[in-house]
C-alpha cells in the first residue's frame, strides 16, 4: 500500500513540474508572436517611408552588392528596382565615364566602412539624359557591432546646377559690359570706404588703374583740384553715412598732371535689414562740356571762335521759327551735312526731329524759359539713331535774342548706363536671394563681413574682422573645412556652425576663391539650415501622418490623370468599387468614364466644370461596382498643377452616400405623409369649428331666446313678489348665457371671414379685442376690395388670432399694429406689439419639448399654406410676427 501512495506523489509531482513548463513555453510562444508582429510593423512603417521618398535610398551589404534599392531610383533614373538590382556592381554601370573613376574609388571607401557626404557625379539615365545627383552615405552596423554594410541617399541636383551655371554666365556678362564701358563703375563697401570694383575706364579718366584704387581707398580724395577738396570730403562724409547725394559735378587732377572734370551718380546697396553696406557708382568724363560751356561764358568776343571750334555740337536758333542762323563745325559734322544745307532749314526740315519731338522741346522751352538736359533720340543723315542731350538758353546777338542749343552725344552713356542697370538688377536679384551671412577671408582671417553674418553668429561686426573663420565652426569640422579651403572647394557642404554664445546650429558653407583688393581670397557664404533641416523632418512626419490617413480614411481617397486612369487609391476607394486592392484598382481600370462612371459621359461634363471653377469642384455621382451594381457617392475632387503651373493631376475624395440619399429619400416621404396629415386635421379641425359655431348659434342660441321669451312672459304674469325677483335674476343669467354662446360662436367661426373677406375679418377681430384687453390697436391694408383663396384667408386670419392671443395673455402691450401688404411678389401679414417681448431660441425649444404650441401651430400653418414664418423678439423690445404668401394664391 505504501509503494502505491509514493508512486502516486510521484506521478504527481511530474504532472504539476509539466504543466509549469507547458505554462512557460506557451508564455514565451506569445512573446515571440508579439515580437513578430512588432517587427512586421516596423519593416511596413520603414516600407512606407522609403518606398516613397524621391530620392534615392539603397543598402549594400559589405561585399559590395546591392541588397535593397527603394523605388526613387525609378523617379530618378527610370530604372526599377529589380533592374537595378540585377546589375553587375550597381550604381557602377550609369554612373557618367567622367566621374566613374572618383566614384568608383568613393564606392570601394564605403564598402570599407567609411562615409561622407555631398559628393556630386553625373548619371546615365534609362532614356538617355544625363542628370546630376549628390550622394551621402554611412556604415551601418547591427546591435553586436558586426558590419552590414553601408546606406546611401541620392539626391537629383540638376536644376541647382542649371542655375549656377547660368550665374556664372550672367557674371561673365556683367563682367565685359562693365570693363568695356567709357565711363568708370565702380562699387565701394561701408562703412570703410573700400573699392571692391574699378572699372578699367579709371585710366582715361584719372589715369589710375584699377589696382591703384584697391591699394589706397584715400586715392579719390588725392586726386581732387584743390578748389574741390572740401566739397569732395562733404560728399565723401555724406557716402560713408550711406547718404546718396543727387548726381554732382567735381574737379580732378589727372595723374598725367592735367585737370578734369567728373560727373557721378551714386546708388545705395542694402542689405536684408535695410542698412546701407555698399555705393555702387558711375562716373562720367564731361571735361568737354565743362570746356566748352567756360568758354562760351568768358566773353561775346571770343564766341565765335569758341563757338565754331568746339567739339560740342552747337547750334542757334530764332526764337519764333526755329530756323538754325549757325551751326558749328561739329554739330555739321555729326548730322553729316555742311553749313550751307543746314543754314536757313528747321531740325524738322533736315530729318533730325519730328514734329511731336520739337512740341515736346517748345513747351519745356516756354514754362522755363531754357531747356536743361532735355534727352531725345534723334537721326542724323546717315540714318543712325542716336541719343542726345539738349541744353538750350537765349543769348542776344547783334542785340535780337537767339537760342543757343547745346547737343551732347550720349548714346555711348545711354547703353552704359542701360549695361549697368542690366548688372545692376542681376547684382540686386543675387543679393535678394543670398539669406545668410558673407565673410572674405586670406588664410581663414576674416577681412570683411557683412551685417548678416554678425546677426547668424552673434558677434559685432567689429568683432568678426580679424577673426579666425575656424571660431565659427565647431570643432569637429575644423580639419573638413581647412581641407576644403586647401583644395579650393567651390561646392556646398554642411558643418555644425558655432556661435559666440557657444550654441550650435546647422550650418551650410559655399565658399569661392576670387581677387580682391590686389590678393586672392575667399568669399564665403553662410547659411542657416536649421529651418530646412526641421522642415525635412516635418515632412517625413508629414508624409507619414498622411500615408496612415490615406490608409486608413473610411472615405475613398484618390489621384488621377486627366485622361481617366487611377495613379493611386487607398483601400477605402478600392472596397467602395468592390476591388481586392488598391493594385487591383490601377492594375483593372484604364478608362474611369466608361468603368466606374454609371453614366460615362458625367466625367467629361465634370472635367470641363473644374477646369471652369478655378480647379474645385463638389458633385454628387452614380458609380459602378466591379460587380455591375450602382452606388451613389458625394464627389470632392480638385486639380493639382505642377510648378510651372500647368495641370498636372487630379485629387478626389469620394463618400458613399448611397444609404443617406435612402434614408433622405424615406424621411422626404415621411414628412410629406405627415404635411398631407397636418393639412387633413387642420380641415376636419376648422369643419368641426364650423359645424359647433352652427350648432351653438342655430340650436342652443335659439333654445335660450325660447327660453327668456318664456321667462319674460312668466314674469308679466301674476306672480307673488319673490317669485318676480328669481324670474328677473333667471332672465339676467339666460341673458349673459347668450351672450357668451353667442362669442364662443364667433371665437370658433367668424361668418365675418367667409362672407366679407379676410382684411374685413381682421379689423372686426381687432376691434374687438383691443375693446376687450384695452390697448390701442391700428389695422392697414391694401387688400381693401380683392378676396383672396379661402385657405390663405382662413391660414392669415388664425395667424393673426394666435399672435393677438398671445399679446393679450403673455405681451403686457399697449400698442399693437397690424398690417396685411404686398411686396416683391409675396403677401405678407405683420403683427407687431411694443409689449415684454421674449428670448425666440429658448421659447423654440419648450414648443419642441410640447410646453407650448402656438408657435408650432402658426409655423405649421404657415408651411402648409405654402408660406413661411419669422418671429422677431427680445426681452424689453416687444414682438413681431412675420407671415409670407406667395401673390399667385390671391383669386
Amino acid at each position: 500500500m505504501e509503494p502505491t501512495r509514493q508512486k502516486k506523489t510521484q506521478l504527481l509531482k511530474e504532472n504539476l513540474e509539466l504543466r509549469r513548463r507547458i505554462a512557460e513555453l506557451e508564455g514565451t510562444e506569445a512573446r515571440l508572436r508579439h515580437t513578430e508582429a512588432k517587427l512586421q510593423k516596423i519593416e511596413e512603417q520603414f516600407h512606407a517611408i522609403a518606398d516613397y521618398t524621391f530620392d534615392w535610398e539603397s543598402w549594400v551589404g559589405p561585399d559590395g552588392k546591392a541588397q535593397w534599392i527603394n523605388k526613387g531610383v525609378s523617379h530618378f533614373i527610370g530604372y526599377t528596382t529589380e533592374e537595378c538590382l540585377s546589375m553587375t556592381d550597381f550604381p557602377l554601370p550609369v554612373i557618367h565615364e567622367s566621374d566613374l573613376p572618383r566614384i568608383g574609388k568613393l564606392f570601394e571607401e564605403a564598402v570599407g566602412g567609411s562615409q561622407g557626404n555631398n559628393a556630386e557625379f553625373r548619371i546615365h539615365c534609362k532614356d538617355g539624359t544625363i542628370k546630376w545627383a549628390s550622394v551621402s552615405w554611412q556604415p551601418v552596423y547591427d546591435a553586436k557591432g558586426i558590419h552590414l554594410g553601408h546606406r546611401s541617399s541620392v539626391r537629383d541636383i540638376s536644376a541647382r546646377k542649371e542655375t549656377e551655371k547660368a550665374l556664372q554666365e550672367s557674371e561673365k556678362r556683367f563682367r565685359r559690359l562693365a570693363e568695356n564701358a567709357r565711363d568708370m563703375i565702380y562699387r565701394m563697401s561701408l562703412p570703410d570706404g573700400r573699392y571692391e570694383y574699378v572699372s578699367p575706364a579709371s585710366i582715361d579718366l584719372t589715369g589710375y588703374t584699377p589696382e591703384e584704387f584697391y591699394n589706397d581707398p584715400l586715392l579719390a580724395r588725392k586726386v581732387m583740384h584743390p578748389d574741390w577738396s572740401d566739397y569732395f570730403v562733404q560728399q565723401w562724409k555724406k557716402l560713408i553715412k550711406g547718404e546718396i547725394p543727387p548726381p554732382y559735378e567735381f574737379k580732378i587732377i589727372h595723374k598725367s598732371g592735367g585737370e578734369r572734370w567728373l560727373y557721378v551718380r551714386n546708388v545705395p546697396v542694402s542689405n536684408t535689414i535695410g542698412h546701407a553696406i555698399a555705393i555702387e557708382g558711375v562716373v562720367t568724363d564731361i571735361t568737354e562740356r565743362k570746356f566748352a560751356e567756360q568758354a562760351l561764358q568768358e566773353s561775346e568776343s571770343k564766341f565765335s571762335a569758341a563757338f565754331m571750334k568746339s567739339g560740342i555740337p552747337m547750334t542757334i536758333t530764332t526764337i519764333s521759327g526755329g530756323q538754325y542762323i549757325d551751326v558749328n563745325e561739329a554739330f555739321s559734322k555729326t548730322m553729316g551735312l555742311t553749313r550751307e544745307e543746314i543754314i536757313g532749314n528747321t531740325s524738322v526740315g533736315i530729318g533730325y526731329i519730328t514734329t511731336e519731338q520739337r512740341s515736346l522741346f517748345l513747351n519745356e522751352l516756354n514754362k522755363k524759359g531754357y531747356v536743361e538736359n532735355f534727352e531725345l533720340q534723334v537721326k542724323i543723315r546717315a540714318g543712325e539713331l542716336r541719343h542726345a542731350l539738349f541744353n538750350s538758353t537765349k543769348i542776344i546777338l547783334a542785340g535780337r535774342e537767339y537760342f543757343l542749343t547745346i547737343v551732347t552725344d550720349i548714346t555711348e552713356r545711354i547703353r552704359a548706363e542701360h549695361a549697368l542697370r542690366e548688372s545692376e538688377e542681376r547684382f540686386r536679384r543675387f543679393h535678394e536671394v543670398s539669406f545668410g551671412g558673407i565673410g572674405i577671408h586670406a588664410k581663414g582671417i576674416i577681412l570683411e563681413a557683412n551685417l548678416g553674418l554678425a546677426t547668424l553668429t552673434g558677434y559685432e561686426l567689429d568683432e568678426l574682422i580679424g577673426m579666425n573663420g575656424l571660431n565659427l565652426i565647431a570643432p569637429e569640422y575644423h580639419d573638413l573645412v581647412m581641407n576644403n579651403i586647401l583644395a579650393d572647394f567651390e561646392k556646398p557642404y554642411e558643418v555644425k556652425g558655432l556661435r559666440k554664445d557657444g550654441s550650435t546650429y546647422p550650418l551650410e558653407i559655399h565658399g569661392k576663391s576670387i581677387p580682391y583688393g590686389g590678393i586672392n581670397v575667399r568669399v564665403t557664404e553662410f547659411r542657416d539650415i536649421t529651418e530646412r533641416k526641421q522642415a525635412e523632418a516635418a515632412l517625413k512626419e508629414s508624409e507619414g501622418k498622411y500615408r496612415s490617413i490615406f490608409i486608413n480614411s473610411p472615405l475613398g481617397i484618390f489621384q488621377s490623370t486627366f485622361e481617366g486612369k487611377f495613379i493611386r487609391v487607398n483601400p477605402a476607394l478600392a472596397q467602395m468599387l468592390g476591388y481586392e486592392s488598391p493594385q487591383d484598382v490601377t492594375d483593372s481600370i484604364s478608362d474611369m468614364a466608361t468603368q466606374i462612371y454609371a453614366q460615362p459621359e458625367h466625367r467629361a461634363r465634370i472635367l470641363e466644370k473644374i477646369l471652369e471653377s478655378d480647379g474645385y469642384i463638389i458633385h454628387e455621382i452614380e458609380y459602378l461596382r466591379k460587380d455591375g451594381k450602382q452606388w451613389t457617392g458625394h464627389l470632392t475632387m480638385s486639380v493639382i498643377h505642377d510648378e510651372n503651373g500647368i495641370p498636372h493631376h487630379l485629387d478626389g475624395i469620394v463618400e458613399d452616400v448611397t444609404e443617406k440619399r435612402t434614408m433622405e429619400e424615406k424621411l422626404q416621404h415621411t414628412m410629406e405623409h405627415l404635411r398631407t396629415l397636418s393639412h387633413r386635421l387642420l380641415e376636419i379641425q376648422e369643419a368641426e369649428r364650423r359645424y359647433i359655431a352652427c350648432e351653438l348659434h342655430d340650436e342652443i342660441g335659439q333654445t335660450l331666446t325660447a327660453l327668456r321669451i318664456s321667462l319674460k312672459h312668466t314674469e308679466r304674469s301674476k306672480a307673488s313678489e319673490s317669485a318676480t325677483a328669481a324670474l328677473n335674476e333667471s332672465v339676467k343669467m339666460v341673458d349673459g348665457l347668450i351672450k357668451q354662446v353667442r362669442n364662443l360662436s364667433i371665437e370658433l367661426r367668424p361668418s365675418i371671414l367667409d362672407d366679407f373677406g379676410l382684411p374685413a375679418a381682421l379689423e372686426w377681430y381687432i376691434k374687438r379685442l383691443s375693446d376687450r384687453a384695452g390697448f390701442h390697436a391700428a389695422f392697414h391694408t391694401v387688400f381693401r376690395e380683392e378676396r383672396l383663396s379661402p385657405l390663405i384667408e382662413l391660414t392669415c386670419f388664425r395667424i393673426a388670432q394666435e399672435a393677438l392671443t398671445n399679446i393679450v395673455r403673455h405681451a403686457n402691450a399697449k400698442e399693437v399694429h397690424v398690417a396685411l401688404e404686398a411686396h416683391s411678389g409675396e403677401l405678407h401679414l405683420i403683427v407687431r406689439d411694443n409689449g415684454n417681448g421674449f428670448n425666440v431660441d429658448k421659447t423654440h425649444k419648450r414648443a419642441l419639448k410640447g410646453k407650448s404650441f402656438g408657435i408650432l401651430g402658426m409655423q405649421e400653418r404657415a408651411t402648409l399654406a405654402g408660406g413661411h414664418l419669422e418671429l422677431k423678439s427680445q426681452p424689453g423690445q416687444g414682438t413681431e410676427v412675420h407671415a409670407y404668401f406667395p401673390l399667385g394664391l390671391i383669386t
